[in-house]
């Protein structure tokens, strides 16, 4: 311990090669924060969606919702079955359009998809969460919409009073929702019986969302529906569904975060080396004397090592503070690779994530610190005692 504190002590001898090590590892964990950020903000997102007893059904196949078309008179005479969840008699069951609406974005001006979902009154009943927090619902039998907070927040032309062009149809937004943070924020919502006649689609539909009585209900639903060759389905839960889409999202972000990381660790890696190198050199009769004094050579490569991830870790520190900082909680939207159309997240640097990014930072720091730790603990001590 005392070989650390010294080799720390004389840190301000070398202090423009230690701030290259600290800045460098600093902004490899900034990056990496960053990327990760998104990952895990896109996570929470999708994971808030995963309502246990919620359950989507689709056309056996379907990639996503767009891609399913099931019949309207086949999907009422499924809502019969008794594993659904039911109000007043009624299943807690939504027939849903999905149809897409061009937006600019308030920051870029460039034009993306945003979902335009024609839904049914039971449809806001199966999103755990939904609320108004602005204006009011639209009114059945009238172009009115609803927007989610998400997309209200990043893209223009969803104030309430404003109106948008689906279908040859102008919509006004009456009112804003939220839903509990979850994918639905990224849509805006309409009257399914005004969508259905100039969707294209009469008479069909593109998904049912459901609630069902309990997570068991939904084994014996598709067991019902398994023999029934005029209503081939996929039921599958919300977990499931909105997980999927989640993995294929995080797993590209996290990718390209990872390559990100470890090439620029190198990079840190490599100046670690030469800076630990240059500390060594710089050293060497103090170590010489050290070894003299009792000090094995095996102690002395460790506190070059030691010292190394030090500088490294309070770097890497540095770096998930000012990420956390700077985008902690940060809005942003990116396009769903599933449904091509965009989902609003938030920025999560969470403790666990700057845990992560500072430990690797040790590693770097580690790696970074071996070689020279190694040439110190080899040095002869009389050519260390006759160097300047």
């Amino acid at each position: 311990m005392r070989l650390l504190w010294f080799g720390l002590a004389s840190l301000p001898q070398r202090a423009y090669a230690t701030a290259v090590v600290f800045v460098s590892v600093a902004g490899v964990v900034l990056i990496m924060t960053s990327v990760f950020a998104i990952s895990y903000g896109l996570k929470d997102v999708f994971d808030r969606t995963a309502s246990p007893d919620a359950v989507v059904i689709m056309n056996a196949g379907s990639l996503h919702e767009r891609d399913s078309w099931l019949r309207q008179r086949e999907v009422r005479r499924l809502l019969a079955n008794p594993n659904f969840e039911r109000r007043d008699g009624n299943a807690v069951a939504g027939m849903e359009l999905v149809d897409v609406v061009n937006l600019p974005g308030k920051s870029s001006g460039t034009n993306a998809h945003v979902d335009f979902r024609g839904v049914q009154p039971a449809s806001l009943a199966v999103r755990d969460g939904f609320r108004l927090v602005a204006g009011r619902l639209f009114e059945p039998g009238r172009h009115e919409a609803i927007a989610g907070v998400g997309a209200r927040d990043r893209f223009e032309g969803l104030a309430i009073g404003d109106t948008v062009r689906v279908r040859r149809a102008d919509w006004t937004v009456v009112g804003h929702f939220s839903a509990g943070g979850a994918v639905a924020e990224s849509e805006v919502w309409a009257d399914f019986h005004l969508l259905d006649p100039i969707s294209g689609m009469t008479g069909w539909v593109h998904t049912v969302h459901a609630r069902v009585t309990s997570p068991d209900a939904r084994t014996r639903l598709a067991g019902d529906l398994a023999g029934d060759e005029s209503l081939r389905v996929d039921i599958r839960t919300y977990a499931d569904f909105f997980g999927d889409q989640a993995d294929a999202q995080t797993a590209t972000v996290e990718t390209a975060g990872l390559v990100a990381a470890i090439l620029m660790g190198l990079c840190a890696t490599f100046g670690a080396v030469n800076t630990m190198f240059a500390a060594v050199a710089a050293r060497r009769r103090e170590m010489a004397v050290l070894r003299t004094l009792g000090f094995g050579g095996v102690s002395v490569g460790l506190s070059v090592v030691a010292e190394s991830v030090v500088v490294a870790v309070a770097g890497g520190a540095s770096g998930g503070l000012v990420a956390y900082a700077l985008l902690d909680g940060l809005q942003a939207s990116t396009q769903n690779l599933t449904t091509f159309s965009q989902v609003a997240f938030s920025f999560r640097v969470t403790p666990e994530l700057i845990a992560l990014a500072v430990g690797y930072a040790a590693v770097v720091g580690l790696a970074g610190g071996l070689p020279p730790a190694l040439h110190a603990a080899r040095a002869p001590i009389v050519g260390g005692l006759r160097s300047p």
